[in-house]
């Protein structure tokens, strides 16, 4: 049985909170009068079908004329529920934090919101969810939203971590069939100096650094050493991904004689959903450089091991020149669908070029027997000597077996034709020979246009035949100023500027970035989003509540198991 109250307000749009639908929650909230009185047919998040509800996204736009909109209901299965009973609906959207409920038309297309703790999905679930299996078409991504929504036979781009199981609360929950695999191994070659980690100080006496980062979706690095404590005893570091992970200037870098054990692991599986490489997707985040890879094959499989730790990370892209980016939605937001519109992401131009090797991958959980978690014997500090090392492969090597279609795909041009380089240098010979004759024909008119006319001043050249005639302003003086102002419209090209040609706008290629200008950019243009809210999409339901929220929080929820 259903009790619905109708709102005497006009009905807001769905994509914008505006005071009158505070007000309006305000007033409801609490109210039995406003909700569906009822049971869903799934008893939490968890029980809702992989790939059925997508987090951090909502539908636009909603139902028109639907008296009573948005209801307010006591969650996203109920939400949905009313959608299913109401004629023409095709899609819900549950706002966590206020408990309104909207619902929209056949006519309505998933987009990122911009609003924390929302979740959108079909008016119905499907046991065998098309998105969790979907594979984009060649014209993907399209010049235009809709044309990237074509390209998938499912009419949608995945949407991040639709296919990721769910806690009751909707938080992801722990891949129990591929927990943890180590990508990298401080015992295997790998640095582990990373950035961006936060100190773990709540282990609890059955668990180790190690075993709680296995245990925790959201934890792709995890690292232990005694050179912090001031006691020798181990200190626990953990984070999303870790950053510089090859230098040790800012990030953990224990002295010799020390102990120290670092891996990086990915939870769970991925597929392999389109190559990236020569295309320049904005937005990303900057990994590390290419300073400790002189081969960019080993690189990029670095890099692509960086992005496949990361939970929320579905681009990564290995730049020749500027060295792997990554998304990291905690800084940026990738574009929604992905469209190839020459501003979210490009290709042809001299920073798509440089990128030799890239994926959009989509993390997924496989059903299946529960793996074994590749734990080490107990770590004993011990107090003498360096910790020795067995001989290992260099870093970069991909150690866990990969299906056919998982393996890496690099792609390197080939080199520039010498005939088409010596053409190039002929025709811009000629090109520099008929300015030359054009420049010494017009100085020779001048000289007879003085010899002419000009009588005021002797002859010394052209400027002084000019002098006094008002010729020098148009032929020497204008020109002159012109080419200035051509010169200073153009130092943006090599540096001092805030775009430009190829978006340079710094002096040296060393100081360019690769993602967009307010986030970083590669090069820097005018496509940064400053000042914009990033909601993280895709990993969270009920994140209104927790406003302002950084790595350091979402870890620690994570690891204490609270709030989702």
């Amino acid at each position: 049985a259903a009790v619905v109250a109708s709102c005497p307000m006009a009905v807001p749009a769905w994509t914008a909170r505006r005071s009158c639908r505070k007000a309006f929650v305000a007033l409801m909230l609490g109210s039995t009068s406003h909700e569906v009185v009822g049971q869903s047919h799934y008893a939490s998040l968890a029980n809702v079908p992989k790939g059925c509800y997508s987090y951090g996204y909502q539908h636009t736009p909603e139902m028109p004329n639907v008296t009573g909109q948005p209801f307010i209901m006591g969650s996203a299965m109920l939400c949905q529920q009313r959608c299913a009973a109401t004629p023409g609906c095709a899609a819900f959207g549950y706002w966590t934090t206020n408990k309104e409920c909207w619902l929209g038309g056949a006519d309505s297309v998933i987009i990122v919101s911009q609003s924390l703790g929302v979740i959108t999905g079909p008016a119905r679930c499907h046991n065998a969810t098309p998105q969790c299996g979907a594979i984009p078409g060649p014209s993907f991504p399209g010049a235009t939203p809709a044309e990237s929504r074509a390209a998938w036979q499912v009419g949608q781009q995945p949407a991040n971590l639709q296919c990721w199981p769910r806690k009751p609360t909707g938080f992801p929950a722990t891949c129990q069939s591929q927990t943890a695999i180590i990508l990298q191994d401080t015992l295997t070659g790998w640095p582990g100096h990373c950035e961006g980690l936060m100190k773990i100080t709540n282990l609890g006496d059955s668990e180790t650094c190690q075993s709680r980062c296995f245990n925790s979706p959201l934890c792709g690095v995890w690292a232990q050493e005694n050179s912090t404590s001031g006691d020798g005893t181990l200190t626990c570091w953990q984070g999303m991904f870790g950053q510089n992970c090859y230098d040790s200037s800012n990030g953990l870098s224990p002295p010799p004689g020390s102990n120290f054990r670092a891996q990086r692991v990915m939870h769970g599986t991925f597929r392999v959903l389109m190559n990236t490489a020569n295309m320049q997707i904005k937005n990303l985040s900057k990994a590390f450089g290419i300073e400790m890879h002189p081969d960019w094959k080993e690189g990029a499989k670095a890099c692509r091991k960086t992005c496949l730790s990361y939970l929320l990370c579905q681009y990564w892209q290995y730049s020749s020149v500027y060295g792997c980016w990554v998304e990291d939605d905690m800084s940026a937001t990738i574009a929604y669908p992905l469209v190839n519109d020459g501003t979210e992401m490009n290709v042809g131009s001299y920073s798509a070029l440089t990128v030799k090797a890239g994926e959009y991958i989509q993390h997924t959980c496989k059903a299946g027997v529960k793996e074994p978690l590749p734990t080490d014997p107990p770590y004993m500090v011990h107090t003498g000597g360096t910790t020795r090392h067995p001989a290992v492969p260099k870093y970069g090597v991909i150690e866990t077996t990969l299906s056919p279609t998982e393996k890496i795909e690099v792609r390197q041009d080939e080199p520039f034709p010498l005939w088409a380089t010596m053409l190039i240098c002929v025709t811009v010979a000629l090109c520099l020979g008929v300015v030359g004759a054009a420049v010494w024909m017009t100085m020779l008119d001048a000289d007879k246009m003085g010899t002419m006319g000009m009588t005021s001043a002797p002859a010394k050249g052209l400027p002084g035949m000019l002098a006094g005639t008002g010729m020098g302003a148009r032929l020497g003086g204008s020109r002159a100023q012109s080419f200035d102002s051509q010169a200073s419209q153009s130092a943006p090209l090599v540096g001092g500027g805030g775009g430009g040609l190829l978006g340079f706008g710094h002096t040296t290629y060393q100081n360019l970035h690769f993602g967009a200008g307010g986030h970083g950019g590669y090069p820097p243009g005018p496509y940064g989003q400053q000042g914009m809210q990033h909601h993280i999409p895709g990993y969270h339901p009920a994140m209104g509540a927790q406003q302002g929220l950084t790595r350091d929080t979402l870890m620690q929820y994570a690891h204490h198991g609270r709030g989702y």
